[in-house]
């Protein structure tokens, strides 16, 4: 096949492991099932928003299918979890496709979700408050306040 396939997904963010650490834990894990398993790069890269990610490239065969597949995982710290694009292919289609690569790894860009228009890390929601209200101010810290009646 001539295309690069990708996946993007979320692990749980583990706060006290630096970014290496967490990257390669979750190459790692992705890897499973893969046999002749070679490790081409590991670093730190600056995406185009300023944050850091780091960026992992594998070579690794999948066994059933005796296809040989060069990998990437670029993996940056979200609101709350660590969030990984992966990407792959046969080695020479992935290699031709390089450049592109390298644009949608550094073009990656996470942030809070939003609610009701609040960024997530402006906002506080109260599980099972009683209001008639969906949104409210509250008077001492001066944050908008969403009422979850769920």
């Amino acid at each position: 096949n001539n295309s690069v396939m990708g996946h993007l997904f979320a692990y749980p963010l583990r706060a006290d492991d630096a970014l290496q650490e967490m990257a390669e834990d979750i190459r790692d894990n992705e890897l499973q099932g893969l046999v002749d398993i070679r490790h081409i790069e590991s670093k730190e890269i600056i995406l185009d928003d300023g944050s850091k990610g780091w960026l992992t490239v594998s070579d690794a065969v999948n066994p059933t299918e005796k296809i040989s597949l060069r990998l990437s995982f670029l993996t940056v710290r979200g609101y709350s979890s660590a969030i990984t694009l992966m990407l792959f292919a046969i080695p020479n289609v992935y290699s031709s496709f390089q450049d592109d690569i390298d644009s949608l790894n550094t073009s990656l860009k996470v942030s809070a979700p939003v609610i009701n228009g609040y960024s997530r890390d402006e906002i506080l929601i109260i599980d099972g408050h009683s209001t008639d209200k969906t949104r409210d101010i509250d008077g001492q810290m001066g944050i908008p306040v969403y009422l979850d009646r769920g």
